[in-house]
């Protein structure tokens, strides 16, 4: 009975080396975490590139292309439209005889005033000529003529006349700057009253952009900013501006309204609505592209390629402008480092990549 009992325990610890043994076999043949790591597929990535150069912030914003000089010229007589040499469209100098007023109670009273005028001359010298007094002192002659102007009406008269000629004038209409003739809403030989518009005259070689900007990004732009302007057409290339003027005053909305002087003005017509992009040049910084940085743990990350493999690191941004971001405070990233810039949500520190740029 008692060799049993040994036999039985004899038996158990044969078991348990047995079982230990195995487990030590298996925990040697355990693959080496380095050499998993080796065997994960790549992960697909696109790069950028970090560069040290000045940050262009950009201010978005949208406006109506207008004329810098336009001038709506009014009929000053009335009359009839005798003449009427300009149309819609056409180009005309400054100085330029647009139309001609025949205007007949006008020229009837020039007539009448060149009348009055002759007869007030005659007057004036029968004064001049009965007048026997002895003093020809220099003061005392042109105080004497004086008189004799008024006396004989020849003052009355000149001013008269000048004033028949000013009207007379007026039914004589000229462009007053070089531009084009737009909303011309008379006829010849149409009717018209003094207050009747005629026309504009719009300067197409001085053209703006009048466009609003948020009152919290104003204190960015400056005059002389250079701007892009992208017209609602099929234009492809960007027409340069420049910042011209500031109004010193927030709307309603919130908004302040700043004028883009155009550079080149041959493909926009006045009235166009357009986008546009104010460059605000800040110092300069790292500057990442946008889609480099990613939030991770609550924090900015930016993932350095290196050698194949993605390196964490942490940074602070500063202002974006829709396609780059400063970083204001960086770790290990310098000036050409290569940054990734898609598939960096899911990605780990020291994880394989493969650049598909």
């Amino acid at each position: 009975m008692r060799l049993t009992h040994k036999v039985l325990a004899f038996l158990i610890l044969s078991a348990l080396t047995l079982a230990c043994a195995g487990k030590s076999e298996e925990a040697s043949k355990e693959v080496d975490p380095v050499t998993v790591k080796g065997d994960i597929e790549p992960t697909t990535v696109t790069t950028g590139k970090a560069s040290y150069k000045t940050f262009e912030y950009l201010v978005n914003t949208t406006g109506k292309i207008e004329a810098a000089a336009e001038v709506q010229l009014v009929v000053q007589q009335n009359g009839y439209i005798r003449n009427l040499s300009a149309k819609e469209g056409q180009v005309v100098n400054q100085g330029q005889l647009i139309a001609t007023i025949d205007a007949p109670e006008a020229l009837l009273a020039y007539e009448k005033a060149k009348i009055a005028l002759a007869s007030a001359e005659l007057e004036f010298e029968n004064e001049k000529f009965a007048f026997t007094d002895g003093d020809l002192s220099t003061e005392s002659l042109a105080a004497r003529e004086n008189n004799f102007r008024l006396k004989s009406g020849l003052k009355a008269a000149e001013i008269s006349m000048k004033e028949a000629e000013l009207a007379l004038e007026k039914t004589k209409i000229y462009a007053p700057i070089t531009g084009k003739i737009a909303d011309l809403s008379l006829k010849p030989g149409s009717l018209v009253n003094s207050g009747d518009k005629l026309c504009f005259v719009i300067s197409n070689q001085n053209l703006i952009l009048k466009a609003k900007v948020l009152e919290a990004d104003i204190n960015q732009i400056k005059i002389g900013y250079k701007a892009e302007i992208f017209p609602v057409t099929a234009i492809t290339e960007p027409i340069s501006a420049t910042v011209s003027s500031i109004n010193p005053k927030v709307d309603e909305n919130g908004m302040v309204s700043v004028t883009l002087q155009v550079s080149n003005n041959q493909a926009l017509l006045p009235g166009m609505n357009a986008r546009a992009i104010i460059k605000v040049p800040r110092q300069d910084n790292l500057i990442v592209p946008k889609s480099a940085v990613v939030i991770r743990s609550g924090r900015s990350v930016v993932f350095k390629l290196v050698n194949g493999v993605a390196k964490w690191n942490y940074v602070v941004t500063g202002l974006d402008n829709g396609r780059e971001v400063e970083l204001l405070e960086f770790d290990q990233i310098k000036d050409g480092d290569v940054v990734i810039t898609s598939n960096n949500l899911q990605i780990a520190n020291d994880a394989p990549v493969k650049v598909i740029n």
